[in-house]
């Protein structure tokens, strides 16, 4: 049977007690776990969607107001948590959710009109949800860039050649250069890797392939701006050997891409 979405039937919604509103937010919230499974992914964004229905449709305007008022803190809170113990599994899917959510919302004729500034506030987290994550990648990556895009070497012979060093850049210096047996270990395709895990956990959980897009070409954005960064900062760098290493090393992302 079709969903309707210019009326609410009594089997399109979620009915609560209005006394249990905090124990549903928490559950929905706290107790919904990243699911993986296509038809249960977008879980929380459906209770909240079909409750939100049940508000207006049947009961009042400040039942609805309380409601979202309450969910929409909670997910903040949530938020909050992450941006000190990250999570990449549930920081994707309260992204994934969120976006769902709002979609819902436009798509039904009525609640389009009474959920504007709500639609406004699940705007503003989404976009908090996607920095944070953002924020998060960028620091996994910072570590693997240097020693795998700039350090790991393939042509022979250039480890032995040596330069004389012409003066001292004025620019800060961000160094995460390694040696010996653990620099051994990083290759390209550790980069190759990080993005393969961030592009599969992102499809997982279904996230809009205009959003993979725009994550995917910033962490490429941010790699590109580091490594540039640190050919400013770092004299060792700058010569045509060295050139050729790490676009030798580039072009291994590229075939990714």
């Amino acid at each position: 049977m079709p969903f309707t979405w210019d009326k609410c039937d009594g089997d399109q919604m979620f009915v609560f007690d209005e006394a249990q509103l905090e124990t549903l937010c928490d559950y929905v919230v706290l107790c919904i776990q990243p699911l993986k499974k296509p038809d249960q992914i977008y879980t929380p964004a459906n209770i909240i969607f079909l409750s939100a229905r049940y508000a207006y449709y049947y009961n009042s305007t400040e039942l609805l107001k309380k409601f979202f008022d309450t969910i929409l803190k909670k997910v903040g809170l949530l938020l909050k948590k992450l941006q000190q113990r990250p999570d990449v599994n549930i920081n994707i899917f309260w992204l994934t959710n969120l976006l769902q959510l709002s979609c819902y919302l436009k798509k039904d004729t009525e609640l389009v009109v009474a959920t504007v500034e709500y639609q406004y506030e699940i705007s503003e987290l989404v976009n908090e949800y996607y920095m944070n994550l953002i924020h998060h990648l960028e620091e996994r990556l910072e570590d693997v860039i240097e020693p795998c895009l700039m350090q790991y070497n393939t042509i022979p012979g250039i480890d032995e050649i040596k330069f004389e060093k012409k003066g001292n850049s004025r620019l800060p210096k961000k160094s995460t250069k390694l040696s010996g047996s653990r620099l051994a270990q990083y290759t390209p395709q550790t980069v190759i890797n990080i993005l393969s895990s961030i592009l599969r956990v992102l499809r997982t959980y279904r996230v809009h392939t205009s959003v993979i897009q725009q994550i995917i070409q910033q962490l490429l954005y941010y790699i590109n701006c580091e490594i540039f960064n640190r050919l400013l900062t770092d004299s060792d760098y700058c010569c045509r050997s060295k050139a050729m290493q790490i676009r030798l090393n580039i072009s291994n992302i590229e075939d990714w891409i």
